[in-house]
């Protein structure tokens, strides 16, 4: 996914599910290779809303 952009250049990956929760998407240890290759050089936000901005706009159009 990321190999020809590795040490090269940054992206953002965005996941609606948590990192500990990844292992019951892909198989048992494609989600520690994957994690360990996107993390090793990088910077982690974790955002966690109760009701996204997508949803409160929408709110406010009713």
């Amino acid at each position: 996914m990321n190999n020809s952009r590795y040490d090269k250049a940054g992206f953002i990956l965005t996941s609606e599910k948590s990192f500990t929760d990844w292992g019951g998407v892909l198989e048992i240890c494609a989600p520690l290779e994957i994690l360990n290759r996107l993390f090793h050089h990088s910077t982690k936000v974790n955002i966690r809303m109760k009701v996204s901005v997508r949803k409160q706009a929408e709110g406010r159009n009713e």
